[in-house]
């Protein structure tokens, strides 16, 4: 099991079929649309995942942390862009405060290489974060979840100093938030 965290950090590792999702208590899950028996990649999809996203997270939520699109990797691109952009959306104008960090970012900071496989960040997430899944989307999420409790200053993870040179550009980016819910 992760840690908890005063932080309030949301991880969100969008898929068309498979979301990881680290919820600000620590629990992770992942949410498997409906495909009634047919492969669904329609708008319902979309927005059936953009729904369930948006009900994880609470409205006193510091953080959500996105993963972006590896528009170079075998997969549904377009589809994925159009997931992201309406949970972005939905999000934004709700009023929370987002990042969209590059999956090269959250390997470094989960294993110290940006290129690494996928499981080299679900095995960081056994030793480092105490998961105890085998779910590589949910250790996506826990990896986005630590690296934003990271950058709001409350960190769950212990990682080396070359793991922590992936929060270095990220530490005076302003998050993205709808101009009538910007703090002052």
């Amino acid at each position: 099991m992760t840690t908890p965290s005063p932080a309030m950090v949301v991880g969100l590792d969008l898929s068309l079929t498979s979301t990881g999702i680290a919820h600000v208590d620590g629990r992770v899950e992942t949410f498997k649309p409906d495909d009634d028996g047919v492969h669904n990649l329609g708008l319902d999809r979309l927005l059936e995942v953009r729904d369930h996203v948006a009900a994880c997270v609470p409205p006193d939520t510091e953080l959500v942390m996105i993963e972006g699109l590896a528009y170079s990797a075998h997969d549904r691109d377009k589809q994925l862009a159009q997931l992201a952009g309406i949970v972005r959306a939905e999000l934004y104008e709700r009023g929370d405060a987002l990042m969209v960090i590059p999956p090269g970012s959250i390997k470094k900071y989960a294993t110290g290489k940006g290129g690494c496989a996928k499981e080299a960040v679900l095995g960081a997430a056994i030793r480092r974060l105490g998961y105890e899944g085998d779910s590589l989307d949910e250790a996506d999420a826990l990896w986005l979840r630590a690296f934003g409790c990271a950058l709001v200053g409350v960190p769950i993870a212990q990682v080396p100093l070359v793991h922590q040179e992936a929060l270095l550009p990220w530490m005076k980016t302003i998050p993205i938030r709808h101009p009538k819910h910007r703090r002052l």
